[in-house]
């Protein structure tokens, strides 16, 4: 072992600094070579940029063959986007297609890289702007623990009212926010770039989202921002307080209010494991994470345990998330989270799915093109070679029979490069062929397609979910689900939600085994546990199965703990259900309260509670459903509600109290206007509203500054109303009723507007060249015009000489010799005007065949550019890609007049640093690179070319290959 160590050391030494490598402390396992950070200019306190000094760390840990740990002592250390890394990615949920924010700055980039440990050591990196933190891509084994992840100015700005007195409130503003006072508004910034002195962002005051923090009962709940209206003045009264006066203060304005203000753009992952197995997070602090939480796409096998998503304590923040905390979004193996905290999101703390492509054309009997219709997912392929597919109906979500078939090929976006780059040309797009037929009535715009292989089995346990204005875990995933021993505490939203969306979010899939047990539910929203696929209920074809709620402890505040729809086998055992705040009085009474020994009293006592009207259950379209053995506090109502389900209860039911059902009610995109519900009967509370039967409410949609209002839909999906005000009347049941707004997308805009330029500059070129041409062919009937006046001229003139000399032949004798002379001059005149007359018709002439010479040139010119554009928008079609000894194999189509072709190979998945080879022949359709790295993944690309000027001219370029070498 000591001369294997020394020869590693040897070759190191040559390479990096020797202070900077060494080996670990024997293990049980392989020894792991430590890679010191701050040998490579990492800085530990914070006084100076350390993004380039962490790449340079990670390039020197590519270098090392077997287990290595970049190690960082502990400190703080900056990282800025200026010099970080920056990669073109796309990242599911995010901000779909739109080319404007398809470059990401990483903080911590590790690729195609294995057993590789980032230890922390208890240190804080603090990063700037907007970032990516961590991303992993083709990785396998890497381990990121023991430090924390925080924000210099995070790009949530929270605030607090302190105090009110009338019309005037002071708040609080964290010393980390920047900001500057313009008359009644407020412009938040980040800071400045160590580089360039300019921020990285700003927005002014409330953007375009906020949702509120109450610090006295830490309950969040989304809500518009009372901050910003009626303002007539704003004075800076020191020390981070901000003084607003208004007309009229809003009554939502009360201390201990916190509200939380952000954009809704989201252009960054806050962290990206993609196409990468066995990745951990162990004993971390998350303080805040920009953009879309930690997104898992592709991989495989991603444990949590001890992360920790919280701000730090005393900082005067409460968001630790831009969105989501955790989106485990198309991944397979075990997702474990255990023994962590989520607090203040935007989002869902956690949500695991696949994501459904929707058929939109039926090639063949095996192969479909389908779509990504969500417009915050596209550019990242869903489907590999190999993997299992299966074909949903989109109206009842219910599985295609004999769907079930393998990958055998797929065209489509790579994920890292945009549409020129997809083997669709598109971002949206992918081909998938299959190896065997599909059932005939799979058809466009009625079907859906998902990817069964990578969909994961999930553990969420021993966790606290505090402080959530959303659900704590949205899951839906086909393979075992286990989630135990958590705490969730008032959650705005259902505490577990079980869905599963073929017409909206696009989020698949059917839960198949699903166990709730040995949770606590404090004050949850109605309901604790909601279990609702978002299409037409139907108990014939259940979206979801055996779901097993055991063992739990609820809380509740007059909700219900159990709703549910198109779910076959549910049991709900051993539960105990208490009213969070029963408010119970006992009084007892003697008839009298003297007593002398051995005497006894009767007493008396009576107790008085609040009583919870809301039925426990709710079933809609269900089958195989088990209540029993459970423990209800006094004072709820056990009502469960039936419709159109089988079911054996167990609970005693209580028919003689009113009905009550529940209207919910939702913004799409969630984020959008504000919605209000009103009615005289029973409470509302945010999203839900319980009406007694037969009673109405009303719901209302405020505007949307950035949306355009669609209208009310009914859970069907069917519109409503295109007011934005909906009253129903005389409710006889539960209901969902969604609020959509349509995205006013300016790139889109800006697109068509420069599809409209450039067409109209075409047909300006195309104008002027027609112009050219009938001014050449008027050059030309101008010319042959002049030719035709001056033979005439010629005539003229020769007619005239005859003449003259048949004058002369008639003079007198004597006059013979001046009249020769005479007809003579008169002969050399007329020679001259002909002679004259002809230079200047051939002149005419010869401009005249210029000018058509020119025309001639100028339309082969223009056929020559017709032919090089049909060549250049050609595209190669790579038919082989095999891996041989050191060797790639490649074929491709041939391309109709190239003179020969151009491949690119590489070992980067971007092909950064790629080689090129030229096949100087327009008739060869393979070539075979030799002399390759053995073992090792490469990246091939073709173009073809042909000599155009001089120059040449490439075709569009081939999909990307990954081929893997021997």
């Amino acid at each position: 072992m000591l001369s294997w160590l020394l020869v590693i050391c040897m070759v190191f030494t040559a390479l990096f600094p020797m202070s900077a490598v060494r080996a670990a402390e024997p293990t049980g396992e392989a020894e792991a070579t430590v890679i010191d950070a701050t040998a490579y200019g990492a800085d530990p306190s914070g006084a100076k940029d350390s993004a380039k000094a962490i790449q340079k760390a990670i390039e020197a840990a590519k270098q090392v063959d077997g287990p290595v740990i970049i190690n960082f002592p502990k400190g703080e250390y900056q990282i800025y986007p200026d010099k970080a890394y920056e990669r073109e990615l796309y990242i599911s949920n995010t901000v779909g297609q739109d080319q404007n924010y398809k470059m990401k700055k990483i903080g911590f980039l590790l690729e195609d890289m294995e057993d590789v440990t980032v230890e922390g050591n208890g240190s804080l990196f603090m990063f700037h702007g907007k970032m990516t933190t961590y991303t992993t891509i083709n990785c396998k084994n890497v381990k990121f623990q023991n430090f924390a992840t925080d924000f210099y100015v995070p790009t949530v700005v929270d605030i607090t009212t302190e105090s009110v007195d009338g019309n005037t409130a002071v708040i609080y503003v964290p010393e980390c926010y920047n900001y500057e006072i313009h008359g009644t508004s407020v412009t938040w910034k980040s800071d400045a770039s160590p580089y360039t002195g300019q921020t990285y962002w700003s927005f002014n005051n409330g953007a375009n989202y906020s949702q509120r923090y109450n610090l006295k009962n830490g309950v969040t709940w989304r809500a518009g921002n009372p901050i910003f209206s009626n303002v007539t003045s704003i004075e800076d009264l020191g020390s981070h307080r901000l003084k607003f006066t208004y007309s009229s203060r809003d009554g939502g304005l009360e201390p201990g209010i916190c509200v939380q203000m952000r954009p809704t753009v989201r252009d960054h992952a806050g962290m990206f494991f993609w196409k990468s197995s066995n990745v951990t997070l162990e004993n971390m602090d998350v303080h805040y994470l920009h953009g879309f939480g930690m997104v898992g796409q592709s991989s495989e096998n991603i444990t949590l345990h001890d992360v920790d998503f919280q701000t730090p304590e005393g900082s005067g923040r409460t968001t630790a998330g831009y969105a989501d905390f955790i989106k485990m979004s198309g991944c397979k193996g075990q997702i474990l989270i255990d023994g962590c905290t989520f607090s203040n999101p935007h989002d869902d703390p956690i949500n695991v799915h696949g994501t459904f492509n929707e058929v939109v054309e039926r090639i063949s009997d095996n192969q479909f093109r389908v779509r990504y219709r969500h417009d915050q997912t596209a550019g990242f392929p869903n489907f590999f070679v190999g993997d299992e597919v299966e074909f949903i109906s989109k109206s009842d979500m219910s599985a295609v029979e004999n769907s079930v078939a393998k990958v055998t090929e797929v065209l489509g976006p790579t994920g890292d490069s945009g549409a020129s780059e997809s083997g669709t040309g598109s971002l949206t797009d992918m081909i998938v062929t299959l190896d065997r037929d599909m059932p005939e009535d799979i058809t466009p715009w009625a079907y859906v397609i998902e990817n069964i292989t990578y969909t994961p089995a999930l553990t969420v346990q021993n966790c606290l979910f505090k402080e959530v204005p959303t659900r704590g875990i949205l899951v839906t995933t086909r393979k075992p689900v286990v989630i135990r021993k958590n705490i969730f505490d008032a959650m705005t939203m259902a505490s577990i939600y079980i869905e599963s969306n073929s017409t909206d979010w696009y989020e698949s899939g059917g839960v198949k085994d699903l166990t709730i047990e040995d949770n606590i539910f404090y004050r949850p929203s109605n309901p604790a546990i909601l279990i609702s696929p978002t299409e037409t209920a139907n108990k014939d074809k259940p979206v979801h199965r055996n779901i097993k709620i055991r063992s739990n402890t609820f809380y509740i505040n007059n909700g219900q703990v159990l709703s549910a729809k198109s779910t076959s086998g549910i049991s709900f055992t051993g539960n105990r259900i208490y009213r969070f705040e029963p408010n119970v009085t006992v009084t007892m009474t003697a008839e009298k309260t003297s007593l002398t020994p051995g005497e006894a009293v009767n007493l008396s006592g009576n107790a008085t509670g609040k009583e919870q009207g809301s039925g426990l259950y709710y079933f809609n379209g269900c089958t195989g459903i088990m209540i029993g053995d459970n423990l209800y506090d006094g004072g709820l109502n056990l009502r469960a509600d039936l419709s159109a389900s089988d079911a054996k209860l167990t609970v005693p039911m209580d028919d003689a109290k009113e009905t009550v059902y529940t209207i919910q009610y939702q913004a799409d995109p969630a984020d959008a206007g504000s919605l209000k519900a009103e009615s005289n009967e029973i409470a509302t509370s945010n999203g839900f509203i319980q009406v007694a039967e037969g009673k109405s409410v009303t719901l209302t949609a405020a505007p949307d500054e950035v949306r355009a209002f669609q209208g009310w839909y009914d859970e069907n999906g069917t519109k409503v109303t295109e007011e934005t005000v909906l009253t129903v009347s005389d409710v006889r049941a539960h209901a969902v009723y969604t609020a959509k707004y349509l995205e006013r997308h300016e790139a889109a805009v800006k697109a068509a507007e420069e599809a409209k330029e450039a067409a109209e500059t075409a047909r300006t070129a195309a104008e002027e060249a027609q112009a050219k041409a009938e001014a050449a062919k008027e050059a030309a009937e101008t010319a042959a015009e002049a030719a035709k006046d001056a033979k005439l001229d010629a005539e003229t003139a020769q007619s005239l000489a005859e003449a003259a000399r048949d004058q002369a032949k008639s003079a007198c004798e004597e006059a013979q010799k001046a009249a020769q002379k005479a007809a003579e001059k008169a002969r050399d005149d007329a020679e001259a005007l002909l002679k004259e007359t002809q230079d200047k018709l051939d002149a005419k002439l010869a401009q005249a065949k210029e000018t058509l010479e020119k025309v001639r040139v100028l339309r082969e010119q223009l056929d020559e550019m017709l032919k090089s554009r049909t060549f250049a928008e050609q595209k190669v079609a790579i038919t082989k890609a095999a891996g041989a000894k050191k060797a790639v194999k490649i074929g491709w189509k041939k391309v109709e007049g190239a003179e020969g072709y151009a491949i690119q190979y590489g070992t980067k998945a971007n092909l950064k640093g790629a080689k090129t080879i030229l096949v100087k022949k327009g008739t060869a359709v393979s070539r075979t690179i030799k002399k390759l790295k053995a073992v090792k993944t490469y990246y091939v690309r073709v173009k073809a070319y042909k000599t155009v000027n001089g120059k040449k001219l490439y075709t569009l370029t081939s999909a990307k290959k990954k081929v893997r070498v021997k």
